[in-house]
């Protein structure tokens, strides 16, 4: 018996790490130099099974490069 599935895959959320962290941020992974506005938050921020969390529908209309430092259930403590 075979099972052929043609609905959605899952979502990619290409984590990444930036410096000597060892948290896991929502990618895609980008560059830190020069400006660019960064996000921080928990769920709402990383957009977990959303394909494209806010901060990158605000860098697509405001052509502004933008880093989701987003992670999964993060509170204030994990930032500080």
């Amino acid at each position: 018996m075979t099972f052929d599935a043609s609905g959605q895959s899952a979502l990619d959320y290409l984590h990444c790490r930036y410096g000597k962290s060892r948290l896991l941020f929502r990618g895609p992974r980008r560059r830190l130099e020069g400006r660019y506005v960064a996000f921080f938050g928990g769920n709402e921020t990383y957009g977990k099974f959303v394909e494209l969390p806010f901060p990158a529908l605000v860098e697509d209309l405001t052509g502004k490069r933008c880093v989701n430092f987003g992670c999964l259930n993060a509170g204030a403590d994990l930032y500080v």
